[in-house]
This record gives structure tokens, C-alpha cells and sequence, in this order.
């Protein structure tokens, strides 16, 4: 019997008598695709109709074969999510090297985390001085330097990234208004060598988005990169 589809082509509709035929004419089938007995469910009854040990050891096997099978997919994303991430922290660092003043290297950087990264907001705060008058008029540029250091001193003492959520003075200081809707945020230290002279905060609208148990390899590349693009405009005091 044949069976008409919506593109108009003709395709046989195979029956059971029809499995059976083929299989009875090819008796080696399974021996060439042996991977279709992973999925295929042949009962194995044996005296009284219980099962066989046999078909339940096959049905963990199966079950073990799918868990293996989800790991396999979970890492080929991860790797694939890395591979993205490389891309642009390249492409990052090459915008970086081009810049040619401050106010360059923090609009860039801000174009780049909200569009290549998706932060939902950037804030930079940097003590330091520049020879770009108009720049350090800018928010970026703390006033007070001892304030900075005081909101922000265990981070500078660590010297690495922290992710999860701020205190509210904190997130105040480094969004103002929206602080209210930053729900999880990345906090990057900027330093030279070991003394802290600004943070890099990204930050995200999701409460889950950034946390303390997520990988900060990436983020520690940003810390060290964006570090040594603003310091060649700024002297840290």
C-alpha cells in the first residue's frame, strides 16, 4: 500500500509483514547496525512471565546510555559557549590595543560587554588621573579615593573576581538609581601588580545569572586586560 504526502511524492507505507520479510531476507542486519539494539525493546520472558535478568540489565544499560549520552551533549555546549567567549575576548582585546585615549578604551568597553557579552549594565569606577581633561570629569573618575577603597578593599585584596550579589551601598555607588534592579552582577578588580585602583562591575537584570559557585577564568582575563588598556592613559593614585 502507498500513501500520497502534502508535496505530492509517493512513499510505501511498510507493515510489520513487511519488518519481518526484510529481517528473515537479511539475518546479519543487526550485525551491520548493531546500535539499533540499544533501542530497540525485545521481551525476554522467561517461566511464570516474569522478566529476565537479562532484559533488565539491557534496560540499565540503556538508562546509563542516556545519561552518558545528555554528559556528552552538556560538554560539546559548554565547549561551544567557550569557544564563543574566546572569539570575544579576542576581538575585545584587539579593540583595546586600538584605542587611542581613555574616553576610547570606556566606550568601547561598555559597546562591547552589552552587546557581545549581554551585561545588562556596566559601571567602571577608576581612581586615578589622566592628561584627558574632559575625561576625568567623568563618573568613572572617583573624587574621593579612600571611599573607593573602603567599599571595595576585600576585593582589591583578593585580586580576583567576585560574582553573586553586592550590599545595597555598594550597588548604590556603582548604578545610582538602577541599583533596585541589578539582580546579579560580576565584579572585576582593576590593579596594577597587587594595589587596586577601580572596579568593573557587570551586571545583570536575573538573580542567577552571576553567582559564587560559576568559573571566573574569563572574567579574570577581563580583569587583567581592561587593567593594563585604561592604565596606559591613567596614573592610579
Amino acid at each position: 500500500m502507498t500513501i500520497q504526502t502534502t508535496q505530492g511524492t509517493v512513499q510505501e507505507r511498510v507493515s510489520e509483514k513487511d519488518v519481518e520479510k526484510f529481517l528473515k531476507q537479511h539475518p546479519d542486519f543487526f550485525e551491520k547496525h548493531n546500535q539499533l539494539l540499544t533501542e530497540l525493546k525485545v521481551p525476554h520472558v522467561i517461566t511464570g512471565g516474569a522478566v529476565s535478568l537479562v532484559e533488565r540489565q539491557v534496560e540499565v544499560l540503556r538508562k546509563q546510555n542516556r545519561k552518558l549520552q545528555k554528559q556528552l551533549d552538556d560538554l560539546v555546549q559548554i565547549a561551544r559557549d567557550n569557544e564563543k567567549l574566546n572569539r570575544q575576548v579576542y576581538k575585545l582585546t584587539l579593540q583595546m590595543m586600538e584605542a587611542g585615549s581613555i574616553s576610547t578604551v570606556l566606550e568601547t568597553l561598555y559597546k562591547s560587554l552589552k552587546t557581545d557579552f549581554t551585561a545588562d549594565a556596566v559601571a567602571v569606577r577608576i581612581a586615578g588621573i589622566t592628561k584627558d581633561s574632559a575625561a576625568t570629569k567623568n563618573r568613572e573618575f572617583v573624587q574621593d579615593a579612600d571611599q573607593l577603597m573602603q567599599q571595595f578593599g576585600k576585593l582589591f585584596e583578593e585580586g580576583r573576581p567576585l560574582c553573586g550579589r553586592l550590599k545595597q551601598n555598594q550597588r548604590e555607588y556603582l548604578f545610582g538609581q538602577a541599583a533596585e534592579r541589578i539582580g546579579s552582577l560580576a565584579l572585576l578588580p582593576l590593579m596594577k601588580q597587587k594595589s587596586g585602583f577601580g572596579v568593573l562591575a557587570i551586571g545583570s537584570f536575573e538573580d542567577t545569572r552571576f553567582h559564587p559557585g560559576m568559573g571566573t577564568v574569563y572574567l579574570n582575563q577581563l580583569s587583567h586586560l581592561i587593567s593594563k588598556a585604561i592604565l596606559r592613559f591613567i596614573q592610579p593614585v
